[in-house]
């Protein structure tokens, strides 16, 4: 895990006979969880860290590890974690951030349920090449159906939020569904026309 280039970093290491404690201060653009989970794999903890070639055993109080580093290949060195806290401000700071992002979640599902109020009563046409019989020359795609519903409604999806079973080969009137936010999907009547 590489820090953002805004981030700020401090290190601090306390010697005494037969001890020796380093700590690490970084603020990080990341959720506090996935954070702490990546300081505490073990498995993983090489790849973030230059510093450790191998990290053995798990990160748990009481529980012994088997570190080697690159200064030292040949040797295997095997503290006992005897601390492991989450300081304070990260709990504060988790918890600011989930309420930030539920209501952001909250703000985004209200502007999703307005968008599909707006959507499912619009009427939505595609115009496309199509012989005497009805069927087209082509198929109406994701893509078009985005355009169309911006032209009925001026709301701007993504072609990846439309679900079709298939693409539609005829003249007439079906109906897909649009992904508009977790939980949240609209129903949108689409009628082709031979144009």
């Amino acid at each position: 895990m590489t820090a953002p280039a805004a981030a700020t970093t401090a290190a601090t290491t306390t010697t005494a006979t037969f001890r020796q404690t380093c700590a690490v201060r970084c603020t990080i653009a990341a959720p506090v969880e996935r954070v702490w989970k990546l300081l505490t794999d073990a498995r993983r903890f090489p790849t973030w860290n230059s510093t450790v070639t191998s990290l053995d055993g798990d990160i748990a109080i009481g529980q012994r590890l088997a570190i080697t580093v690159p200064v030292a290949p040949n040797r295997t060195f095997r503290p006992r974690v005897v601390k492991l806290v989450a300081n304070d401000t990260m709990e504060v700071q988790a918890a600011s951030m989930r309420k930030a992002r539920d209501l952001r979640d909250a703000q985004s599902r209200t502007a999703a349920e307005t968008q599909r109020g707006v959507i499912e009563a619009a009427k939505v046409t595609v115009a496309a090449r199509a012989g005497t019989n009805g069927r087209l020359f082509g198929s109406v795609t994701e893509a078009d159906i985005v355009n169309a519903l911006r032209t009925a409604t001026n709301i701007s999806l993504d072609r990846h939020a439309i679900h079709m079973d298939e693409h539609l080969k005829e003249v007439g009137t079906a109906t897909v569904s649009a992904h508009l936010f977790e939980g949240v999907t609209a129903t949108i009547t689409v009628e082709v026309v031979a144009k």
